[in-house]
């Protein structure tokens, strides 16, 4: 019982926390939207926001979802990231337990020695701006700060709230040029702010001290507002710097190649209209904040005029036509909306037509998820375990199963066609469950409760905590339990599976046979699209209450019309886990094309709105290649290079190019950066940049999970003095020594896939030898894991520059390793192979390679067809022996053997 309340709490405390969060939700877009039809009134009739200009709230949309302001903020090598990683030393902790402590409020700009004068100085106070702007102590609220002392606090104190558009208006209209007067006094125990227009009429006018409520005390304390004077002072000194205009280098960016550089990063328009974009969640609140805009830039025209100095008059005038558009509603209304309209289409080209209700891992019901979309890194750690241990995601995974079971995905929604649904289900669907969309705590709450009901089932086996046992058979009861479906196929399965365990015939090819035609059918019966297959593999025995059941992976594989998707299901001890299928169909190809074409269809490449745009549908086609497995990384290793060769004197183009936030991204860096650097022949330790990059990246991964510190401390392994070169990383010196012996399988392969990936031959060869000589069992591992999938990767990376060198080097190598000359062997043959297969090959370098070929072991084509990755006849190799045999002399007489030997080999085909 006291385990279901601390339950209830963490829900409550979740809900709480959402609530807090739903400023920043998904209703965004449609805010986004209803500012574009606000209507300013003047006195030729009305004004409507440019779409193409700074005040389109979609800029801030699209920066949010792309993370470019939390890119620069979390990212950048300019500001020195404060984090440890150091040993948990608590009571009860395990020696790999580790904590991370991210120490935001001392992120710091780095000293610059100001080498080029007034850009320097301009890039050191924007560092300071960016931080004050955007605290990031929640990843999801990326301006809001407990901080009494911050731009925000000020904003919204109880004074400056109600003139808080008039503030934001002068701010962004010094950065578009406009000479507003905003000033601060020079008091120093009593500082106003004051605005007002050029003939000194005010428009505002408030203290920069602002209350602070002390518990407990009956006396008002005061905060002067220091950052805010800060703040202004930037946007005010830096208003005319030559570095921010006309296409000079932290120019607003008016083409793509321009905004893929990415230097508008650095630009303070970008972090105005960003931070504006955060803060003003009403139509209200926008609506107020354009007519302060329109306001104050009538009157500073207007006073401009009446002024005897008119001399930037046309730029004012230039301004206002980038902001403000005369139309009427006829005309303005659709071709406003055109931006939006891009935007929108993507879902409904993803959606259309898809097989299964998810898209991506992260709209699968899970636990991992749900905590995800709860913030609930905001609980104490004790009630987070305990959640963790409440729930072993076999509730959440027979939910998946159901929403694949009830998905039509001709009318992409789930459909209730079948009387015997009950009324229960059929609310909770419409209540909380929509196709490609992820589940939050009160889905799971309300999905708990129903599954409390099927746990009277007295089929359906459950712990003291009400946790459902992971295994075929319960999983499979409990779904005909919840849908209401006729229970007979599952207890007739039952039955076969219970005297199959007891006469050993479950490791018998007729029991697969058997029970996957029991589940297609059963499968195909409850679901509303029948054109499915169900396969179980892996297959292992438990016991629970007298019963067998099994563990295992279930594959569901869904068609509809030329698309298919699986879904495969791991059921172990230690619960069930589901992962769509990463395979690409032309469905998919189709789908890339169709996003693709938004950008010729919608936008014109001339202004920072279009591109925006663009650069976003342009990710987004990216994305689907990416979620389905597809490898597509040739423009990021692309500019990873570029950023080696130029000294890593721009890194804000490769801030562009996504978001920082997946881990496998985070590791892809991280391993693409360090050995494209290693290859290069630099110090890796001497290039500044890089190390502080590569710091700021691994300190925004959780390193407090063992697993993720190892997987990024191996990435890092190949390095000279790797356990020195980031500061910030204490761990466990045990740890290191493990890494250094024992890096597991997977990493080498990620490790070695990376190196390849990325062409470089020297590299691979130098890292084979390192885990050659680390590991013990490297021969198995090498050979039987690595080259065995990944032979054709590695024979065309040795052979990048069309040399055979590094094939030599292998071979020489292997020998020197003590290989088995049957492994030897098998590698000199299979690169004969594929050197006849190819067209770049010289016939010299092919003879290079067959001579590495000895006959002191001569394979059988079993054994070498285990590691050839292509489908061929041998012809050509065939016939390339047989033109050698007749080459060789009446007297070599061992040349002939090993010629016979190997196209007798070959002819075995």
């Amino acid at each position: 019982m006291k385990g279901n309340r601390l339950n209830f709490t963490i829900i409550i405390i979740i809900a709480i926390l959402n609530i807090t969060k739903q400023v920043y939700g998904d209703d965004s877009m449609s805010l986004v939207k209803n500012a574009q039809h606000i209507k300013i009134k003047v006195d030729s009739g009305y004004v409507y926001i440019n779409p193409d200009g700074s005040l389109n709230l979609l800029r801030g949309y699209i920066i949010d979802k792309m993370g470019l302001i939390h890119n620069i903020r979390d990212f950048t090598p300019d500001l020195d990231i404060k984090y440890t990683v150091s040993p948990d030393t608590s009571e009860g902790s395990e020696w790999t337990s580790h904590i991370l402590t991210r120490i935001r409020d001392e992120d710091r700009p780095l000293f610059k020695e100001f080498e080029n004068g007034i850009k320097d100085i301009y890039l050191n106070k924007y560092y300071i701006a960016l931080i004050n702007l955007f605290p990031f102590i929640d990843k999801d609220m990326p301006i809001e700060t407990p901080n009494e002392d911050s731009f925000i606090r000020f904003l919204r104190s109880k004074d400056v709230l109600p003139n808080m558009q008039y503030v934001l208006a002068a701010i962004l209209l010094i950065t578009e040029g406009v000479n507003i007067n905003i000033d601060v006094s020079d008091d120093q125990y009593a500082p106003t702010l004051t605005i007002k227009r050029k003939n000194n009429i005010e428009y505002m006018s408030t203290s920069l001290n602002i209350k602070k409520s002390v518990r407990k005390s009956r006396e008002d304390k005061w905060v002067c507002q220091r950052k805010t004077i800060e703040l202004i002072e930037f946007f005010k000194t830096f208003v005319s710097a030559y570095f921010l205009y006309k296409e000079n280098e932290f120019a607003e960016p008016i083409t793509l190649e321009q905004f893929k550089s990415g230097k508008f990063l650095n630009n303070p328009g970008f972090l105005i209209q960003t931070f504006i974009y955060y803060v003003l969640k009403t139509e209200e609140g926008i609506k107020g904040f354009y007519n302060a805009v329109h306001k104050m830039l009538s009157n500073h025209i207007k006073d401009t005029i009446d002024s005897s100095d008119t001399t930037h008059l046309d730029a004012y005038y230039d301004v206002y036509n980038k902001l403000f558009i005369h139309a009427d509603d006829n005309f303005y209304i659709p071709s406003t909306l055109s931006y939006i309209n891009a935007l929108e289409s993507i879902p409904m080209v993803l959606k259309k037509e898809e097989v299964l209700p998810f898209s991506n891992t992260r709209q699968i019901p899970d636990l991992e998820n749900i905590i995800k979309n709860s913030n609930i890194s905001c609980i104490d750690k004790s009630v987070k375990i305990h959640l963790l241990q409440v729930e072993n995601n076999m509730t959440l995974s027979i939910l998946g199963i159901v929403c694949c079971l009830l998905y039509n995905p001709k009318e992409c929604q789930y459909i209730f066609t079948r009387e015997q649904y009950s009324l229960t289900l059929i609310n909770f669907f419409q209540n909380y469950m929509r196709p490609f969309q992820s589940i939050g705590v009160s889905a799971y709450n309300e999905w708990s409760n129903i599954c409390m009901s099927i746990m009277k089932n007295k089929k359906v086996f459950a712990d003291n905590n009400n946790k459902i046992y992971p295994g075929l058979l319960n999983m499979l009861y409990s779904l005909v339990d919840i849908l209401e479906e006729d229970v007979k196929e599952v207890v007739m399965l039952d039955g076969f599976i219970q005297k199959a365990c007891k006469s050993k015939f479950i490791e018998d090819k007729e029991f697969y046979r058997k029970l996957n035609k029991y589940l297609t059918k059963l499968f195909r019966r409850m679901s509303v699209n029948s054109y499915v297959m169900v396969a179980f593999e892996n297959v292992k025995k438990v016991h629970k209450n007298n019963r067998c059941d099994l563990h295992g992976k279930l594959t569901i594989l869904y068609t509809y019309i030329d698309n298919q998707k699986a879904i495969s299901i791991d059921i172990s001890d230690n619960g069930i886990g589901m992962i769509p299928s990463k395979t690409i169909t032309p469905f998919y190809i189709t789908k890339k094309k169709e996003i693709l074409d938004l950008t010729y269809m919608y936008t014109e490449k001339d202004n920072f709105t279009a591109c925006l745009v663009t650069h976003y549908i342009e990710c987004t086609a990216n994305d689907v290649e990416i979620k389905l497995g597809k490898n597509n990384s040739e423009g990021f290793i692309k500019e990873v290079k570029n950023q080696i060769s130029t000294g890593f004197k721009n890194i804000n183009s490769l801030l562009v190019m996504r978001k920082i936030d997946c881990l496998w991204y985070k590791k892809q860096i991280i391993t693409a950066m360090l050995i494209n650097s290693c290859d290069s022949n630099r110090e890796i330790t001497k290039i500044a940049p890089l190390i502080r990059f590569l710091s700021n990246i691994i300190g925004s991964c959780d390193l407090s999970k063992p697993d993720v510190l190892k997987e990024i401390i191996c990435r890092t392994s190949f390095i000279n003095n790797y356990d020195k070169i980031f500061p910030h990383i204490q761990i466990n010196q045990r740890l290191y020594e493990i890494i250094n012996c024992t890096t597991d399988i997977e990493t080498i392969t990620t490790v070695l896939l990376s190196i390849i990936e990325n062409k470089l031959p020297g590299l691979l060869l130098s890292c084979i030898e390192k885990y050659m000589q680390e590991n013990s069992d490297t021969e198995n591992r090498w050979f039987n894991q690595i080259f065995k999938s990944y032979s054709k990767q590695i024979y065309e990376c040795f052979l990048e520059y069309n040399s055979i060198v590094y094939l030599n080097a292998l071979s020489k190598l292997m020998v020197d390793s003590g290989y088995t000359d049957k492994i030897i062997e098998i590698v000199n043959v299979i690169s004969l192979v594929y050197a006849c297969e190819s067209k770049s090959i010289s016939p010299s370098q092919i003879n290079q390679i067959y001579n590495n070929i000895s006959i002191k072991c001569i394979s059988t084509l079993s054994d070498i067809e285990q590691y050839l990755e292509i489908e061929t006849s041998y012809k050509k190799v065939t016939e390339m022996l047989s033109d050698k045999k007749k080459e060789v002399h009446k007297g070599s007489e061992v040349e002939k053997e090993k010629l016979n030997k190997l196209i007798s080999l070959f002819k075995l085909k």
